[in-house]
């Protein structure tokens, strides 16, 4: 299943938690990074969409962290998106 990223939950400046949604643009559901990875292991796939080209950016699992699958630029196609507010 193809899985936007629209919000992310930082901790001492590592990503730790991501919030998924639909093109509305509000998230549904929040991912912790072990989530993420059980998840991308069966086939799922998560994207962001770069604020820059409009293009959507594949992120891959990196030592525990998200990176994009090109180079840097899904990482800072993350740290672009806003705080998830689910507390």
């Amino acid at each position: 299943m193809d899985r936007r990223i629209l919000c992310i939950e930082q901790e001492q400046g590592q990503i730790v938690a991501v919030g998924t949604g639909g093109s509305e643009g509000v998230p549904h559901r929040l991912w912790l990074l072990a989530e993420v990875r059980r998840a991308i292991g069966e086939g799922d796939r998560f994207y962001v969409i770069s604020p820059d080209t409009g293009e959507q950016v594949e992120l891959r699992l990196l030592v525990g962290t998200l990176a994009g699958a090109f180079d840097g630029v899904g990482q800072d196609c993350l740290r672009a998106l806003r705080s998830c507010r689910w507390r």
